[in-house]
């Protein structure tokens, strides 16, 4: 086993680097890493976009389907009703984090589904308390008349930022 630590490395870099873009950041990592930690590196990463492909495959929420059939039975309908079909049940086999770890949806008991609940409602009320923050920064600026956050009063950066949020 290889003492390569990825997570640490991206850690260095970050702290080492004044570039705001991830990819670029990802770059100067890259540059970091030795041939012989290349294999190691991708394995220690590939769970995580993995995870990230699976989810954009599988959307945030199976929803209903945009085209019902019109009229009655018949070739038109047939097609509409079999791609109907065909979608719920791929989406029976979308990947997702339950209660006791990753599985199929098929596969999900209601602990499961409140697991995913509950997770997703985590993630709505951060996100919401972090758009909250954005836009009373954004009046910070307006209120002391400049453009960006850099050129707030170094008082008024420390209240934004300098506490625990």
């Amino acid at each position: 086993m290889s003492d390569f630590n990825l997570r640490d490395l991206v850690k260095d870099v970050l702290r080492s680097s004044d570039d705001a873009d991830p990819h670029r950041v990802a770059e100067q990592v890259l540059g970091r890493i030795g041939n012989s930690d290349y294999r190691e590196a991708l394995r220690q990463s590939l769970g995580q976009y993995v995870r990230v492909v699976s989810d954009s495959m599988r959307g945030s929420t199976p929803e209903a389907p945009a085209v019902k059939p019109k009229g009655g039975a018949g070739p038109s309908s047939w097609k509409n009703g079999a791609a109907i079909r065909e979608d719920w049940q791929r989406r029976l086999d979308d990947r997702i984090h339950g209660a006791d770890g990753w599985m199929r949806v098929r596969e999900m008991s209601s602990d499961d589904c409140l697991f995913v609940a509950d997770y997703r409602d985590k993630l709505a009320t951060d996100n919401a308390s972090a758009a909250r923050f954005w836009r009373s920064v954004d009046r910070t600026l307006d209120e002391h008349g400049v453009k960006t956050v850099g050129e707030l009063p170094v008082e008024v950066q420390m209240s934004l930022f300098g506490g625990a949020r």
